[in-house]
């Protein structure tokens, strides 16, 4: 099994956080977002790659094996994924965003997974939400489910609570036959289209499409870093014992 960290792009939201080094380098605590992730990762899955981009020179780990996305100032983590294709497609691969954390039991449940394509998503996403926004619903996308937990809506923007049961957090399980399946898929899309595209759009695209999406629920524990005040939170969070990770001393 293959993990693949999805960490190319700029991080703009959190400003001055990431004037000199890469948004996965922002520290939690003493410890980085792509520390606490490897702290977690590296107990269950040796083979790790890593996308960089922006300031990518900076990220020096020797656990993790790199991919360059030369064009990250001008392309979205769908391309990150693509270019990646050739060293994970022969294996099942988890992909994460290299700006969340989160803990054991998430990972544990998506290394489990047996669908050819499956995704984590908080049912609790509210009580987070609530913490990082004056108004969830500025930021928060519609997310749908099915009786069998396939997904059958996401990315879309909602004005109404009611088409959002829980929110993607960022972690993907796919098979090998699927990211096969998802080379072609993309090599056959207009260059433009497919640098533009982000996650949750490409996901959409697969299920109008006819794939069937498995969506794995979790209940919290996870934090995602976009702006300044999320490092914030996340610290008061763990202080509250409200947000438990492992530590990444004690995985040394």
């Amino acid at each position: 099994m293959n993990v693949l960290i999805l960490a190319a792009g700029r991080g703009s939201r959190l400003e001055s956080r990431t004037s000199k080094i890469p948004k996965c380098l922002n520290k939690i605590g003493n410890h980085s977002l792509l520390d606490w992730q490897l702290a977690i990762i590296t107990k269950k899955i040796s083979n790790i790659f890593l996308v960089k981009g922006y300031l990518g020179e900076k990220i020096k780990d020797k656990r993790v094996s790199y991919i360059s996305n030369e064009n990250w100032n001008s392309s979205n983590m769908v391309e990150s994924l693509y270019i990646s294709l050739e060293k994970i497609m022969n294996d099942r691969t988890i992909v994460s965003y290299g700006d969340i954390v989160y803990g054991n039991e998430i990972l544990k449940k998506i290394v489990e997974v047996k669908e050819e394509i499956a995704i984590t998503y908080d049912v609790n996403w509210l009580e987070l939400w609530n913490k990082r926004f004056s108004d969830p619903l500025e930021d928060a996308e519609t997310f749908k489910v099915d009786k069998d937990n396939f997904i059958t809506e996401i990315g879309n923007k909602s004005s109404s609570y009611e088409n959002i049961q829980g929110q993607f957090m960022g972690l993907l399980s796919l098979s090998s036959y699927f990211l096969k399946y998802l080379k072609n898929f993309l090599k056959g899309m207009d260059e433009s289209t497919r640098c533009k595209l982000d996650i949750t759009k490409l996901l959409s695209i697969l299920i109008k499409n006819g794939l069937k999406i498995k969506a794995i629920p979790i209940y919290g524990n996870w934090m995602e870093i976009d702006k300044p005040e999320d490092l914030d939170l996340a610290e008061e969070l763990i202080e509250q014992k409200k947000l438990n990770l492992t530590s990444p001393i004690d995985n040394l």
